[in-house]
Protein backbone atom coordinates (compact mmCIF):
# COMPACT_ATOMS: atom_id res chain seq x y z
CA UNK A 1 0.00 0.00 0.00
CA UNK A 2 0.64 3.44 -0.51
CA UNK A 3 1.23 6.22 2.04
CA UNK A 4 -1.96 8.27 2.61
CA UNK A 5 -2.10 11.77 0.45
CA UNK A 6 -2.03 15.04 1.89
CA UNK A 7 -5.74 15.82 1.85
CA UNK A 8 -6.22 18.08 -1.35
CA UNK A 9 -8.68 17.92 -3.69
CA UNK A 10 -7.40 15.89 -6.93
CA UNK A 11 -4.73 14.04 -4.27
CA UNK A 12 -4.68 10.60 -5.15
CA UNK A 13 -4.22 6.99 -3.38
CA UNK A 14 -3.18 4.17 -5.07
CA UNK A 15 -3.36 0.90 -3.23
CA UNK A 16 -3.42 -3.30 -3.78
CA UNK A 17 -5.33 -5.75 -1.80
CA UNK A 18 -3.03 -7.86 0.01
CA UNK A 19 -6.06 -10.47 0.98
CA UNK A 20 -9.67 -10.69 0.19
CA UNK A 21 -12.71 -10.78 0.18
CA UNK A 22 -12.82 -7.15 1.49
CA UNK A 23 -15.45 -4.73 1.30
CA UNK A 24 -13.99 -1.82 -0.35
CA UNK A 25 -14.70 0.51 2.03
CA UNK A 26 -13.64 -1.01 4.90
CA UNK A 27 -10.34 -1.64 3.10
CA UNK A 28 -10.16 2.16 2.28
CA UNK A 29 -10.80 3.18 5.80
CA UNK A 30 -7.96 0.72 7.03
CA UNK A 31 -5.50 1.48 4.65
CA UNK A 32 -5.88 6.05 4.45
CA UNK A 33 -7.44 6.30 8.26
CA UNK A 34 -10.60 8.42 7.17
CA UNK A 35 -14.00 8.06 7.97
CA UNK A 36 -16.29 5.64 6.06
CA UNK A 37 -18.90 8.02 5.35
CA UNK A 38 -15.90 10.13 3.85
CA UNK A 39 -14.89 7.22 1.50
CA UNK A 40 -18.85 6.43 1.18
CA UNK A 41 -19.09 9.46 -0.70
CA UNK A 42 -15.77 9.37 -2.76
CA UNK A 43 -17.26 5.94 -3.85
CA UNK A 44 -20.78 7.21 -4.56
CA UNK A 45 -19.51 10.44 -6.47
CA UNK A 46 -17.26 7.72 -8.93
CA UNK A 47 -13.83 8.77 -7.21
CA UNK A 48 -12.55 4.96 -6.63
CA UNK A 49 -11.20 2.71 -9.68
CA UNK A 50 -10.76 -1.30 -8.90
CA UNK A 51 -8.24 -2.28 -11.61
CA UNK A 52 -9.19 0.91 -13.67
CA UNK A 53 -12.98 0.69 -13.35
CA UNK A 54 -15.33 3.15 -11.71
CA UNK A 55 -16.36 1.15 -8.92
CA UNK A 56 -19.83 3.39 -7.04
CA UNK A 57 -20.32 0.89 -4.22
CA UNK A 58 -18.60 0.87 -0.80
CA UNK A 59 -20.04 -2.80 -0.14
CA UNK A 60 -17.97 -3.48 -3.49
CA UNK A 61 -15.85 -6.99 -2.43
CA UNK A 62 -12.26 -6.34 -3.41
CA UNK A 63 -9.87 -9.79 -3.80
CA UNK A 64 -6.03 -10.30 -3.54
CA UNK A 65 -4.37 -8.43 -6.01
CA UNK A 66 -7.10 -6.01 -6.87
CA UNK A 67 -5.56 -2.46 -7.54
CA UNK A 68 -7.52 0.15 -5.78
CA UNK A 69 -6.73 3.91 -7.10
CA UNK A 70 -8.78 6.79 -4.94
CA UNK A 71 -8.71 10.24 -6.40
CA UNK A 72 -10.55 12.49 -3.65
CA UNK A 73 -13.08 14.84 -4.65
CA UNK A 74 -12.93 16.64 -1.99
CA UNK A 75 -11.18 17.01 1.65
CA UNK A 76 -11.63 15.60 4.77
CA UNK A 77 -13.93 17.09 6.83
CA UNK A 78 -12.30 19.92 9.40
CA UNK A 79 -10.97 18.42 12.71
CA UNK A 80 -14.10 18.22 15.15
CA UNK A 81 -14.22 21.05 18.23
CA UNK A 82 -15.70 20.00 21.49
CA UNK A 83 -17.91 22.75 22.55
CA UNK A 84 -19.63 22.78 26.51
CA UNK A 85 -23.17 21.80 26.30
CA UNK A 86 -25.81 20.95 29.34
CA UNK A 87 -26.76 17.32 27.71
CA UNK A 88 -30.09 15.36 29.03
CA UNK A 89 -28.39 11.85 29.60
CA UNK A 90 -30.54 9.29 30.63
CA UNK A 91 -28.20 6.65 30.96
CA UNK A 92 -24.45 6.47 30.64
CA UNK A 93 -21.80 3.16 31.79
CA UNK A 94 -18.66 2.54 29.92
CA UNK A 95 -20.08 1.35 26.46
CA UNK A 96 -22.44 3.77 25.93
CA UNK A 97 -24.27 6.73 26.93
CA UNK A 98 -28.17 6.99 26.15
CA UNK A 99 -29.82 10.95 26.09
CA UNK A 100 -32.40 13.09 25.13
CA UNK A 101 -31.98 15.08 21.85
CA UNK A 102 -33.13 18.50 22.30
CA UNK A 103 -35.15 19.61 19.23
CA UNK A 104 -33.19 22.23 17.26
CA UNK A 105 -29.99 19.57 17.40
CA UNK A 106 -28.35 18.75 14.68
CA UNK A 107 -26.67 14.81 15.27
CA UNK A 108 -23.69 14.92 13.35
CA UNK A 109 -21.82 17.45 10.84
CA UNK A 110 -23.14 17.64 7.03
CA UNK A 111 -23.09 19.56 4.28
CA UNK A 112 -24.89 22.95 4.33
CA UNK A 113 -24.34 23.22 8.43
CA UNK A 114 -21.26 24.80 10.37
CA UNK A 115 -22.43 25.20 13.50
CA UNK A 116 -21.90 23.07 16.79
CA UNK A 117 -23.63 19.49 16.13
CA UNK A 118 -24.37 16.68 18.80
CA UNK A 119 -21.17 15.51 18.12
CA UNK A 120 -18.97 18.61 19.32
CA UNK A 121 -21.50 18.41 22.66
CA UNK A 122 -20.52 15.02 22.80
CA UNK A 123 -16.89 15.38 22.77
CA UNK A 124 -17.07 17.76 25.20
CA UNK A 125 -18.82 15.28 27.73
CA UNK A 126 -16.22 12.33 26.69
CA UNK A 127 -13.28 14.37 26.33
CA UNK A 128 -11.67 12.17 29.09
CA UNK A 129 -13.12 9.20 27.90
CA UNK A 130 -9.65 7.67 26.49
CA UNK A 131 -11.86 4.93 24.55
CA UNK A 132 -14.02 7.49 23.21
CA UNK A 133 -11.31 9.70 21.81
CA UNK A 134 -9.00 6.85 20.39
CA UNK A 135 -11.49 4.68 18.20
CA UNK A 136 -13.22 7.52 16.52
CA UNK A 137 -10.32 10.20 16.11
CA UNK A 138 -10.55 9.74 12.73
CA UNK A 139 -14.44 9.83 12.14
CA UNK A 140 -16.71 12.89 11.94
CA UNK A 141 -19.40 10.76 13.34
CA UNK A 142 -17.81 9.57 16.35
CA UNK A 143 -19.95 7.08 17.96
CA UNK A 144 -23.19 7.93 16.18
CA UNK A 145 -25.07 4.83 16.26
CA UNK A 146 -28.58 6.16 14.75
CA UNK A 147 -30.10 9.22 13.86
CA UNK A 148 -32.45 12.01 14.57
CA UNK A 149 -33.34 15.03 12.20
CA UNK A 150 -33.37 18.33 13.44
CA UNK A 151 -36.50 19.04 14.54
CA UNK A 152 -36.81 15.59 16.03
CA UNK A 153 -36.17 14.99 19.95
CA UNK A 154 -35.76 11.96 22.01
CA UNK A 155 -34.06 9.26 22.86
CA UNK A 156 -30.59 8.62 21.72
CA UNK A 157 -28.11 6.15 21.64
CA UNK A 158 -24.24 6.66 21.39
CA UNK A 159 -21.30 4.54 21.60
CA UNK A 160 -18.35 5.02 23.65
CA UNK A 161 -15.85 3.02 21.96
CA UNK A 162 -15.84 1.15 18.86
CA UNK A 163 -16.90 -2.40 19.81
CA UNK A 164 -19.93 -1.36 21.91
CA UNK A 165 -21.02 0.95 18.25
CA UNK A 166 -20.36 -2.34 16.13
CA UNK A 167 -22.81 -4.39 18.61
CA UNK A 168 -25.13 -1.60 18.44
CA UNK A 169 -24.99 -1.18 14.68
CA UNK A 170 -25.42 -4.59 14.36
CA UNK A 171 -28.77 -4.87 16.88
CA UNK A 172 -30.37 -1.61 14.67
CA UNK A 173 -29.01 -3.45 11.27
CA UNK A 174 -30.88 -6.87 12.46
CA UNK A 175 -34.16 -4.93 13.66
CA UNK A 176 -33.61 -6.25 17.15
CA UNK A 177 -34.16 -2.67 18.64
CA UNK A 178 -37.72 -1.60 19.61
CA UNK A 179 -38.33 2.32 18.72
CA UNK A 180 -41.38 4.69 19.62
CA UNK A 181 -42.17 7.64 18.40
CA UNK A 182 -44.35 10.22 19.68
CA UNK A 183 -46.40 12.61 17.07
CA UNK A 184 -48.77 15.56 16.33
CA UNK A 185 -50.17 14.70 13.02
CA UNK A 186 -52.83 16.42 11.38
CA UNK A 187 -56.63 15.17 10.78
CA UNK A 188 -58.47 12.61 12.38
CA UNK A 189 -56.39 9.32 11.34
CA UNK A 190 -57.73 5.61 12.48
CA UNK A 191 -57.49 4.54 15.63
CA UNK A 192 -54.54 1.95 14.64
CA UNK A 193 -53.20 0.98 11.10
CA UNK A 194 -49.42 0.17 9.14
CA UNK A 195 -47.88 1.61 6.79
CA UNK A 196 -46.34 -0.11 3.99
CA UNK A 197 -45.04 1.93 1.17
CA UNK A 198 -41.02 1.10 0.54
CA UNK A 199 -39.23 4.26 0.59
CA UNK A 200 -36.16 5.67 -1.61
CA UNK A 201 -34.58 9.03 -2.64
CA UNK A 202 -37.41 11.24 -4.35
CA UNK A 203 -36.86 11.29 -7.92
CA UNK A 204 -37.71 15.03 -8.12
CA UNK A 205 -36.11 15.95 -5.13
CA UNK A 206 -33.03 14.69 -3.90
CA UNK A 207 -33.29 16.36 -0.40
CA UNK A 208 -36.54 14.17 0.48
CA UNK A 209 -37.41 11.01 0.42
CA UNK A 210 -40.47 8.96 -0.94
CA UNK A 211 -42.55 6.20 -2.41
CA UNK A 212 -42.29 6.91 -5.36
CA UNK A 213 -38.31 6.59 -5.39
CA UNK A 214 -37.09 4.28 -8.80
CA UNK A 215 -34.43 2.85 -6.14
CA UNK A 216 -36.57 1.67 -2.73
CA UNK A 217 -36.28 -0.15 0.31
CA UNK A 218 -38.92 -1.80 2.33
CA UNK A 219 -40.57 -0.06 4.85
CA UNK A 220 -43.17 -0.30 7.88
CA UNK A 221 -44.28 1.87 10.18
CA UNK A 222 -47.46 0.94 12.70
CA UNK A 223 -49.38 3.60 14.76
CA UNK A 224 -51.79 3.88 17.82
CA UNK A 225 -54.50 7.06 17.98
CA UNK A 226 -53.98 8.40 21.44
CA UNK A 227 -56.32 11.23 20.76
CA UNK A 228 -58.25 12.82 18.41
CA UNK A 229 -59.32 16.77 18.11
CA UNK A 230 -61.24 18.07 15.39
CA UNK A 231 -58.11 18.66 12.83
CA UNK A 232 -55.68 16.89 14.93
CA UNK A 233 -54.77 13.08 16.06
CA UNK A 234 -52.07 12.60 18.71
CA UNK A 235 -50.30 9.11 17.85
CA UNK A 236 -47.35 6.69 18.72
CA UNK A 237 -45.99 5.15 16.00
CA UNK A 238 -44.08 2.22 16.11
CA UNK A 239 -41.00 2.07 13.10
CA UNK A 240 -40.54 -1.68 12.58
CA UNK A 241 -37.80 -0.36 9.73
CA UNK A 242 -35.31 2.77 10.35
CA UNK A 243 -35.58 4.50 6.71
CA UNK A 244 -34.17 8.00 6.33
CA UNK A 245 -37.77 10.07 7.07
CA UNK A 246 -39.27 7.17 7.04
CA UNK A 247 -42.21 8.23 9.91
CA UNK A 248 -42.51 11.59 8.35
CA UNK A 249 -42.93 10.18 4.58
CA UNK A 250 -45.56 7.65 5.43
CA UNK A 251 -47.10 10.47 7.49
CA UNK A 252 -47.70 12.76 5.07
CA UNK A 253 -48.24 9.80 2.20
CA UNK A 254 -51.04 8.92 4.51
CA UNK A 255 -52.72 12.42 4.15
CA UNK A 256 -51.88 12.68 7.71
CA UNK A 257 -48.45 15.20 7.95
CA UNK A 258 -46.83 15.52 10.84
CA UNK A 259 -47.57 19.60 11.77
CA UNK A 260 -45.27 21.81 11.41
CA UNK A 261 -43.14 19.84 9.31
CA UNK A 262 -42.30 22.00 6.66
CA UNK A 263 -40.51 19.33 3.99
CA UNK A 264 -43.48 17.22 4.20
CA UNK A 265 -46.69 18.99 3.93
CA UNK A 266 -47.47 20.03 7.53
CA UNK A 267 -46.73 23.17 7.36
CA UNK A 268 -50.03 24.03 6.66
CA UNK A 269 -52.05 27.79 5.73
CA UNK A 270 -53.94 27.63 8.60
CA UNK A 271 -55.38 30.56 7.77
CA UNK A 272 -57.87 28.72 5.45
CA UNK A 273 -59.02 26.43 8.59
CA UNK A 274 -61.32 26.56 11.06
CA UNK A 275 -59.37 26.70 14.27
CA UNK A 276 -59.09 29.16 17.09
CA UNK A 277 -57.34 32.22 17.14
CA UNK A 278 -55.31 30.93 19.65
CA UNK A 279 -54.11 27.49 17.82
CA UNK A 280 -53.12 29.78 14.52
CA UNK A 281 -50.91 31.84 16.60
CA UNK A 282 -49.69 28.99 18.28
CA UNK A 283 -48.95 27.58 15.15
CA UNK A 284 -47.69 30.31 13.12
CA UNK A 285 -44.59 30.21 16.09
CA UNK A 286 -43.67 26.69 15.81
CA UNK A 287 -40.24 26.22 14.99
CA UNK A 288 -40.04 22.43 14.85
CA UNK A 289 -41.64 18.98 13.97
CA UNK A 290 -43.86 17.71 16.42
CA UNK A 291 -42.36 14.25 16.48
CA UNK A 292 -40.48 12.98 19.23
CA UNK A 293 -38.51 9.49 19.95
CA UNK A 294 -40.23 8.27 23.03
CA UNK A 295 -38.81 5.11 23.80
CA UNK A 296 -35.68 3.09 22.99
CA UNK A 297 -35.32 -0.61 24.16
CA UNK A 298 -32.01 -2.52 23.41
CA UNK A 299 -29.22 -4.75 24.92
CA UNK A 300 -26.26 -3.13 26.83
CA UNK A 301 -23.54 -3.80 23.76
CA UNK A 302 -21.23 -6.13 26.10
CA UNK A 303 -23.25 -7.71 28.42
CA UNK A 304 -26.52 -8.35 26.61
CA UNK A 305 -28.46 -7.23 29.16
CA UNK A 306 -31.97 -5.83 28.09
CA UNK A 307 -32.25 -1.99 28.76
CA UNK A 308 -35.05 0.32 28.27
CA UNK A 309 -35.26 4.18 27.86
CA UNK A 310 -38.30 6.92 27.70
CA UNK A 311 -37.96 10.43 27.02
CA UNK A 312 -40.44 12.89 27.91
CA UNK A 313 -42.08 15.29 25.00
CA UNK A 314 -40.82 18.56 24.96
CA UNK A 315 -42.97 21.14 26.56
CA UNK A 316 -44.32 22.49 23.53
CA UNK A 317 -46.52 18.59 22.78
CA UNK A 318 -48.01 19.69 26.20
CA UNK A 319 -48.70 23.43 25.46
CA UNK A 320 -50.19 22.45 21.78
CA UNK A 321 -52.22 19.85 23.73
CA UNK A 322 -53.59 22.05 26.65
CA UNK A 323 -54.82 24.55 23.39
CA UNK A 324 -56.80 21.57 21.78
CA UNK A 325 -58.55 20.58 25.26
CA UNK A 326 -59.30 24.12 25.67
CA UNK A 327 -60.42 26.00 22.73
Amino acid sequence: MSDTPKNSVGAKADFVAETGPERLDLFLARATARSRSFLKEQIEVGGVTVNEIVVTKASFLLKAGDRVIATWAAPDPKPLKAVAYQLEILYEDEDMLVLNKPQGVITHPGAGFSGPTLVNYLMHHLQHHSAYADDFKETDRPGIVHRLDRGTSGVLCVAKNRPALEKLSAQFKDRKVTKIYEAMVWGKIAPTGKFRDSIGRDPKDRKKMSSRATHSRDALTEWKTLEQFAHFSHVRLFPKTGRTHQIRVHLSEGKHPIVADSTYGGKRQTKHLPLTDAVKTFLDKVEFTFLHAAELHLAQPSTGQALSFKAKAPAVFDEFLALLHNP
